[in-house]
């Protein structure tokens, strides 16, 4: 399991290095460019809003030490983390090794 992964907030272009075990939300490719947060419904689908109007979709929990460079995934990045708001973040490099451009 990778000891560090940089993840890079999409929306507000923000870096960071967490751990493996920081709780992650796995989400569909059709995620691509939320305008705010992806907020997780009562139902348990993420839903978030682009410039046509709001989307859903289904998530898979996992922790941040499962992922691989290039995934995009759901984190909770606010201090302090609420359980309903994520922010959808590329994982740029596991234990320093980042992904081929």
């Amino acid at each position: 399991m990778a000891e560090s992964i940089r993840i890079r907030d999409i929306v507000r272009g923000s870096i960071r290095e967490l751990g493996p075990d920081v709780p992650i939300l796995r989400v569909s490719s059709d995620l691509v460019q939320p305008l705010g947060p992806v907020m997780i419904r009562p139902d348990g689908l993420a839903e978030w809003f682009k410039h046509d109007g709001p989307h859903a979709s289904r998530v898979a929990t996992a922790l941040l030490g499962s992922v691989s460079v290039g995934e995009r995934v759901l984190l909770r990045l606010d201090e302090p983390a609420t359980a309903d708001r994520w922010w959808l973040c590329d994982v740029e490099a596991v234990d320093g090794v980042p992904g081929e451009i």
